[in-house]
């Protein structure tokens, strides 16, 4: 199914993937008809486009990219939460309530948040059945994803997760101290990968604090029907704990929404 903005409007989605990752946005993005751009790419010409549409945190490559160009623009705020800063878009779009709540966001903003339902669902019962992981955690090594506390645990735990770009130093010596404990470590991998290794677990635990994401594993973790644990100082991720996980096309519906709403 694909829903028809593209073929009135020439429209742009800009990320910083490190890796092709199949989640709920880059296949919403291909139900839109969007084109892509990865800010590591070679830079395109901007002026083509009526709108364009980036994913980050305020602050990061694509923040940053976005706030210099004079085109329509609307940020899919993802990652580390900062606060809103001086901000110049025409629409916002957030995945949980707690977000736009602690964000204080002001004018043109919807929820929009799902995932790609057609890799990350509950059909490959045999891996359902057979438990190699007792624990699994997602997400990149970094202090604010609380891994470490994956050690008091018991059982066969395992995180997956990137080495933070710009804090290596970070990310080394937090997985030396998760295998000192005893916690396997994988670097981030696609999503094919990734869904098989939630079915091959009894848990699915994101110890994260409000400010270390985690959004998306909970959710797909939950469409893979792998119970899910997290802390109960993060309302926002208890927000999804407790929400009915929604997938690619109802998220291409809500960006589509939003972006008809400033052109």
């Amino acid at each position: 199914m694909k829903i028809p903005i593209a073929k009135k409007y020439k429209i742009l989605f800009v990320s910083n993937y490190k890796i092709k990752v199949h989640d709920g946005l880059y296949r919403a993005i291909d139900i839109l008809g969007f084109d892509r751009y990865n800010v590591s790419d070679q830079v395109p010409d901007f002026t083509q486009y009526d709108f364009i549409l980036g994913h980050g945190a305020f602050g990061s490559s694509v923040d940053r990219l976005l706030q210099m160009l004079p085109n329509k623009k609307g940020l899919c705020i993802g990652g580390n939460v900062k606060s809103q800063e001086d901000s110049k878009y025409d629409v916002m779009f957030y995945e949980t309530r707690w977000v736009r709540d602690f964000l204080n966001l002001k004018g043109n903003c919807y929820q929009a948040f799902g995932i790609n339902s057609e890799i990350f669902n509950e059909s490959d019962i045999t891996l359902h059945r057979y438990k190699a992981i007792d624990y699994l955690s997602v997400g990149a090594l970094a202090l604010w994803k609380r891994h470490e506390k994956l050690a008091y645990k018991k059982g066969i735990r395992l995180v997956i997760g990137e080495f933070q770009r710009e804090n290596k130093l970070e990310s080394i010596g937090i997985a030396n101290n998760l295998i000192a404990s005893g916690v396997g470590v994988m670097p981030q991998i696609k999503s094919e990968m990734l869904s098989r290794l939630y079915h091959s677990s009894r848990t699915v635990y994101i110890p994260a604090d409000i400010f270390g994401g985690g959004e998306r594993a909970v959710w797909e973790a939950k469409a893979c029907g792998i119970p899910v644990e997290i802390e109960l100082d993060n309302p926002k991720l208890k927000e999804l704990v407790d929400s009915p996980v929604l997938d690619e096309y109802q998220y291409a519906r809500d960006l589509a929404g939003g972006i008809v709403s400033c052109l």
